[in-house]
């Protein structure tokens, strides 16, 4: 049994397009298109390369002249530091120079002071010899025009009242020498011989041991009343080494102190050691420890 003829079928599957021309419109534009991508991008590269190149060369350029300047810099350092150094050497051998000045300048002033000092030593010798005879006499107030005549009338009196007796003949000189009070000039006398200077002093002594020492109300002074003291004439250079004698007995408990015949003495108590006074070197030596 024939059957009808039905409708033809209707085809389902898809009309694909032609693909034959495929890589001439897609393949080919990507390819240019990363070619010229990579073109740019090496393009690029190398003008970052270029420009890194120029960067470098200018910081290059920049550290030429810095070190260039660094170089100078150097330079005139080590110049300043050989014009130091030769200064240097300079000022050495100068400090040398007056090292050995000074040296020897210093060698000399010792020198010269050994010798002044043995001079002074010499002369003072020559003093106290010329002084040996001398005493000196202070409290005796001077009157107006007064003379040789009158100071030996008023020396004459004081021996006479400390029962001894000066004559003229026994007097060499007599003159009063100028003291920080005018109103008390200090009377020297100079005797012939030594003897009768000690005798003096001797007796003075003697008679201040009373009860009474000796003062000017003893005499037609017009003064008000004041002790008299005689004393061996010193030299300037014993007279400073008994002021100080008499403070080193009085800080150190000595109950004597005394100069005779220009020689100073110290004498702790009663019976004890003489100890004679030349300089201060003595008393720094009664002081040191045993």
């Amino acid at each position: 049994m024939q059957h009808a003829s039905s409708e033809p079928e209707l085809s389902i599957t898809p009309k694909l397009p032609d693909m034959s021309n495929f890589k001439s419109h897609f393949v080919q534009p990507l390819r240019r298109k990363r070619r010229d991508c990579v073109e740019e991008d090496l393009s690029d590269f190398m003008t970052q390369v270029k420009s890194m190149f120029c960067d470098i060369k200018a910081c290059q350029s920049v550290q030429d002249t810095k070190m260039e300047r660094i170089c100078s810099a150097v330079e005139d350092i080590k110049a300043q530091n050989s014009s130091i150094q030769t200064s240097m050497e300079f000022l050495s051998e100068k400090y040398e120079s007056l090292k050995t000045q000074l040296e020897k300048s210093d060698l000399e002033n010792k020198k010269n002071l050994q010798h002044i000092k043995a001079l002074e030593q010499k002369l003072d010798k020559y003093e106290r010899i010329s002084r040996s005879a001398c005493i000196e006499i202070k409290n005796v107030p001077p009157v107006t025009g007064e003379s040789k005549q009158d100071l030996l009338l008023k020396v004459t009196s004081i021996a006479k009242q400390i029962n001894t007796v000066i004559e003229q003949c026994d007097v060499k000189d007599i003159y009063r020498i100028n003291t920080k009070v005018p109103s008390n000039k200090i009377i020297i006398v100079d005797f012939v011989s030594v003897i009768k200077k000690e005798d003096l002093i001797y007796k003075y002594k003697h008679f201040n041991k009373g009860s009474i020492k000796l003062n000017t109300d003893m005499f037609n002074y017009n003064c008000t009343r004041q002790p008299i003291f005689i004393s061996e004439n010193l030299s300037q250079q014993m007279k400073r080494l008994y002021y100080l004698a008499r403070d080193y007995a009085k800080s150190n408990d000595y109950k004597y102190c005394w100069v005779t015949n220009g020689k100073i003495f110290l004498r702790k108590i009663e019976g004890a050691p003489l100890n004679w006074i030349r300089n201060e070197t003595d008393l720094k030596n009664l002081s040191a420890p045993l």
